[in-house]
């Protein structure tokens, strides 16, 4: 078969999305079957056309929807006009091209998405088309291509339950594309919002499944990225300002003993507080934390090799859930988790794993930082990923490949 994955970016190489589809990519190929990636790309060097490592990658440039993003991160957090008015007056395409969709329900980048997989299909016939995506114009796209091929979509994040994009023009999409497509996959952490009257015509067409992200390629490194006679703790991940904050993990560095050093890998959608970032200077001037930046997927795989504890930040809100997390359990290295809301769905994912201890910000600043020094402290038994994979069976790349494999029974 002809297996096309409709990517909202495809270069990437930190993007949650992007990595998911590649890994999908490999197992299918491994089963013999064609694999095409089509999609944006923020890398406006990056070839129309390659071929990595057996995968054809299609790809076309537009700018205007990175843009578009911002500007609505923007609006989002702020609630300010004035604001808002000054970016679309700094990106008037960008404001025409907002224009019309919300006048006359035009959509550029979709139209570009049809006309590309109208494209390839005619080159080279299309089987199953998965359009993945954290933003649902993939999706909603990929609906609106009616063809004899089976389509997908799957979802990675929520869409009309966001906290940003969410509402009664979201849930219009989301209907449309429910009604269009054979089938949609989405998070099992999102199953019941579904229970919707509003869905329960398309029932059948929901395939609940867990994220594919427990992998068996983390090679232990013998460089190193720590002190001597220091603990080395890691986060590798992205902050969001709003619903991922890293505040109280530094307040809890700050309280802990010297020889526990926080590197953290990863990048910030947004900006941090004046206290936070004014915290981040003490405890980098103190030698305590190390900011590294945004890495590729490639290297966090090495610095989680390297890492002696691993930290995750859960999220402000309870339909969300950092794809980070299934990384770290492939790691088999011992894990901290930040609740940050009392139904944080990261926690029954910690409670499963054998070597994790979930931190409460509720509970006392103090109480918290010295369970946190005792664990990273501690010896911890070596944990087998064959054990690993045995708890998270259903979060295999194998799995949810053959779960999607499954739908081209539908035509």
């Amino acid at each position: 078969m002809h297996i096309v994955f409709v990517c909202d970016e495809t270069t990437i190489s930190n993007d949650a999305v992007v990595n998911i589809c590649r890994n999908l990519s490999q197992y299918f190929l491994s089963l013999g079957h064609k694999v095409s990636i089509l999609g944006n790309r923020e890398n406006k060097t990056a070839p129309d056309f390659e071929n990595i490592r057996g995968v054809d990658y299609y790809r076309f440039y537009y700018p205007i929807n990175r843009i578009t993003h911002k500007i609505l991160k923007d609006w989002s957090e702020s609630k300010n006009i004035i604001k808002l008015a000054a970016s679309l007056a700094v990106h008037p395409v960008t404001a025409a091209v907002g224009f019309a969709r919300a006048v006359f329900g035009v959509n550029p980048i979709e139209k570009r998405y049809i006309s590309r997989l109208k494209k390839l299909h005619s080159e080279k016939p299309i089987d199953i088309a998965i359009a993945a995506g954290g933003s649902f114009y993939t999706i909603h796209a990929l609906s609106k291509y009616r063809r004899d091929f089976v389509r997908v979509g799957y979802m990675l994040d929520p869409y009309w339950k966001n906290h940003t994009t969410g509402g009664p023009k979201a849930k219009k999409q989301e209907l449309f594309a429910f009604a269009h497509l054979d089938k949609m996959v989405i998070p099992k952490l999102l199953d019941e919002d579904y229970n919707d009257p509003d869905f329960k015509n398309y029932r059948s067409k929901i395939i609940p499944c867990e994220f594919p992200g427990i992998i068996e390629d983390f090679n232990q490194s013998t460089s190193e990225i720590r002190l001597p006679g220091h603990v080395n703790l890691v986060f590798a991940g992205n902050f969001y300002s709003g619903i991922r904050s890293p505040e109280y993990l530094l307040q809890l560095i700050k309280n802990c003993d010297k020889k526990i050093v926080l590197n953290i890998f990863g990048g910030i959608y947004g900006s941090f507080d004046s206290r936070t970032q004014r915290l981040i200077d003490e405890l980098v001037s103190e030698g305590k934390i190390c900011m590294h930046g945004a890495v590729s997927s490639e290297k966090v795989k090495d610095v989680l090799a390297r890492a002696d504890v691993l930290v995750n930040i859960g999220n402000t809100v309870d339909n969300q859930l950092p794809s980070k997390i299934f990384e770290y359990f492939s790691s088999c290295k011992p894990i901290v988790h930040i609740q940050k809301i009392p139904d944080c769905p990261c926690v029954k994912y910690m409670n499963m794993y054998p070597c994790a201890i979930v931190l409460n910000e509720n509970a006392p600043l103090q109480e918290n930082a010295g369970r946190l020094e005792d664990f990273c402290l501690s010896e911890h038994k070596g944990i087998d990923f064959s054990t690993v994979k045995q708890i998270f069976s259903q979060c295999t790349v194998d799995y949810v490949g053959n779960v999607l494999l499954g739908t081209a029974d539908e035509k």
